[in-house]
């Protein structure tokens, strides 16, 4: 597969905008960890002069520790797109560059929160507020705090509201029972009244697996949905356009490779110059990619592909860089 790729682009000394999703695509199972594989291929790739990218729904405090793994100094996107910021820059003591923000008014927040059907089937709610500091309501973690959060401190409180202020925010997570004729309800309240300022996704929240609870590994709790919400604009693709054409990086449409997995990699995988999805990846995402890996996630399909995309030798780290 990766060799229809090398014939489609021959011209593989160019520079390249590579962009990565995490959770799915570049991480391992447990969902704390790079595929040793991606993690070498990539900040090989990065070294020689290669922008690499994170482009993820993660919240940004639990994007960094990958950020910094990787030894980056590119722009990265998370939530979902909806926030672009170069964190080297940031962590350096630099002005904090900042490329764009798409925020949740605080009104939509509030008006959201005080829906009679969101209210009455509400577990848990969490909420980033602009400034990036996250607010959950319970104790007992919306996702894993380990995991999503990389440890960093929140606030807990019993009012979220209260602690927003008057913010305005880059997502709002709620988790609910799963059950199917109150979700309903639910879905279509957000659809229906939110539509014009919001964008959701509902997925089921992740618990340690009950048959090997010593493992690392997370699956899926098929009694708890989790409601993403961000703005409107927020998009990968909108992100991947943004970054390109960012001053230091001019790098045409044609020159930028996105690799993902699902629902929310699509507009990015269907319109950059070549986008990949991992062999792992959700069907109808396989119909819009320009190629598929060989590999799964988890086995470092993404540095596989990387390896014979750009005529890699397999003992990645000799090659000297490129002028």
């Amino acid at each position: 597969m990766a060799e229809k790729a090398i014939k489609k682009d021959i011209q593989t000394t160019k520079k390249k905008l590579i962009l990565i999703d995490l959770d799915g695509t570049t991480l391992d199972k447990d969902f704390r960890t790079f595929n040793k594989l991606n993690h070498k291929v990539l900040t090989h790739l990065h070294k020689l002069g290669h922008k690499v990218c994170i482009a993820t729904g993660r919240n940004y405090l639990s994007a960094l520790r990958y950020y910094e793994e990787l030894k980056l100094d590119t722009l990265m996107a998370t939530y979902n797109g909806a926030y672009i910021n170069n964190p080297s820059k940031e962590k350096s003591g630099e002005k904090s560059e900042t490329l764009k923000t798409n925020h949740i008014s605080n009104k939509v927040i509030k008006d959201v929160m005080k829906e009679k059907v969101i209210k009455d089937n509400l577990i848990d709610a969490l909420v980033d507020s602009n400034d990036r500091e996250i607010i959950c309501t319970e104790d007992k973690d919306i996702y894993w705090h380990e995991v999503w959060f990389n440890k960093n401190k929140f606030i807990h409180t019993k009012d979220i509201l209260k602690s927003l202020g008057k913010k305005d925010a880059l997502q709002l997570i709620l988790e609910f029972e799963n059950k199917e004729k109150k979700l309903n309800e639910i879905i279509a309240t957000l659809r229906r009244k939110y539509h014009a300022s919001i964008y959701f996704d509902v997925v089921n929240k992740l618990k340690k697996d009950p048959k090997n609870p010593e493992s690392p590994t997370l699956v899926p709790d098929l009694e708890r949905i989790v409601i993403r919400i961000r703005s409107k604009l927020a998009d990968k693709y909108e992100a991947v356009k943004e970054i390109a054409g960012k001053k230091g990086y001019h790098i045409p449409m044609e020159n930028i490779i996105a690799f993902g997995d699902s629902e929310n990699d699509i507009d990015m995988i269907r319109n950059v110059g070549w986008g990949v999805v991992v062999a792992n990846a959700e069907t109808y995402l396989k119909t819009l990619a320009k190629d598929i890996t060989e590999k799964k996630n988890y086995e470092g399909g993404v540095g596989d592909y990387l390896i014979k995309y750009f005529n890699l030798s397999l003992n990645v780290g000799t090659e000297k860089k490129k002028k």
